[in-house]
């Protein structure tokens, strides 16, 4: 019997011990803390269409991204976003374009980036006299399917055609812009000769002033990052 309590006196003496024992932090297995990368979104590309036969080759380094705007609502005013239709007008035209952003926010890779795509025309941009006339070969080209303002549409259509537009066309959506953004991201990162700001990412309107309204005044270039 003495001996029973004598070894339960002695465990409880030990239990007491490491109870109160400091414990060193080398002997707590912790997990490592690292700082998380911040993940890229994943760029998700439909290459179901092609308007290779309209590009030709490049002979310098990609410096600038234009942003165009276009629909079919010339030919179809209650539906202008059907792609097929879309892309047939740049074809019908001779045009082309490395990528057309939906209503939905889906990319449709046209063209290569480093083959020269025909979306920009003759023109100028302030400070880039090297590019007259050739900002082609300068740049990756980039088409939303969108509207502008009554005003900027009037070369294209009447103002009465334009009033017949249903009011969810107008303009731009938000997943366009998402997809945008992270489009607009991974050409950067890829590109680093093109330089991320307005001087740099431009619309059509600046370089064929008072020809070409797009993308426009009810495009928001606030939302990207870029500042001149």
């Amino acid at each position: 019997m003495k001996y029973i309590i004598y070894t339960i006196l002695t465990i409880l003496l030990i239990i007491g011990l490491l109870v109160f024992l400091p414990i060193s932090s080398e002997d707590v297995n912790t997990p490592d803390l690292k700082e998380e990368t911040p993940k890229i979104p994943e760029i998700v590309i439909n290459d179901r269409f092609s308007l290779i036969q309209n590009t030709s080759e490049r002979d310098g380094d990609i410096t600038h991204i234009m942003i165009h705007f276009m629909s079919n609502v010339v030919a179809n005013p209650n539906n202008p976003y059907v792609i097929e239709d879309n892309v047939a007008i740049l074809e019908r035209y001779g045009l082309s374009i490395h990528y057309i952003i939906d209503r939905d926010g889906i990319i449709y890779k046209l063209v290569p980036e480093e083959l020269v795509a025909w979306h920009a025309g003759n023109g100028s941009l302030e400070g880039f006299p090297n590019m007259n006339n050739r900002m082609n070969n300068y740049s990756i080209g980039i088409e939303l399917l969108g509207i502008g303002t009554e005003d900027e549409m009037t070369s294209f259509i009447s103002r009465e055609h334009y009033r017949r537009v249903p009011a969810e066309h107008i303009g731009f959506t938000h997943a366009q812009y998402e997809s945008l953004n992270n489009l607009l991201n991974d050409i950067l990162r890829r590109n680093p000769t093109i330089l991320p700001n307005r001087n740099h990412i431009v619309g059509h309107s600046e370089w064929t002033a008072g020809i070409r309204p797009d993308p426009g005044e009810l495009f928001n270039w606030k939302l990207f990052d870029f500042n001149k």
